[in-house]
């Protein structure tokens, strides 16, 4: 099977622990009771992530709170993996998307540092979210390792 097959299956595996990962719950919201508990999907995360990169554009960067640095942070891994999908279509930039796979593994782990101070709890979609990921991104090393024969 050649890289590519390798690659492209590598990736449809990511893809199916990916997409459900949206709507899933995602978090456990720790609070007692009243409105907010409970459970979110997926997708809701996903929206109130990149909602938050809004702050990035009305300049309250410097104003905001480590929590919400690392949710603007985590924000940015959904738009990042659509951006890496258009790089893979160019073989020779793997640098560039080796990069981008090190801006988006920073990303998920913000997210974590956000679940700690925000006393979320991660849930069956967040980690479906994050194998998707791992196995998208690790469909990069499929085939660079094998001995190439002349």
């Amino acid at each position: 099977m050649s890289y590519r097959r390798i690659r492209l299956l590598i990736t449809i595996v990511g893809l199916c622990l990916l997409v459900p990962a949206f709507f899933l719950p995602a978090i456990i919201m720790q609070q007692h009771s009243g409105p907010g508990s409970g459970t979110q999907p997926g997708w809701v995360c996903a929206v109130m992530a990149t909602a938050s990169l809004a702050g990035i554009f009305k300049g309250s960067i410097a104003s905001a709170t480590p929590d919400i640095l690392c949710l603007m942070v985590s924000g940015l891994v959904n738009p990042l993996i659509l951006i890496y999908f258009i790089f893979c279509l160019w073989p020779k930039l793997v640098w560039v998307r080796l990069g981008l796979a090190i801006v988006i593994l920073a990303g998920i782990v913000t997210s974590w540092r956000f679940f700690y101070y925000a006393h979320l709890t991660p849930t069956i979609g967040h980690f479906l979210w994050v194998a998707g990921i791992v196995v998208i991104l690790a469909g990069e090393l499929a085939g660079r390792f094998e001995k190439r024969t002349a």
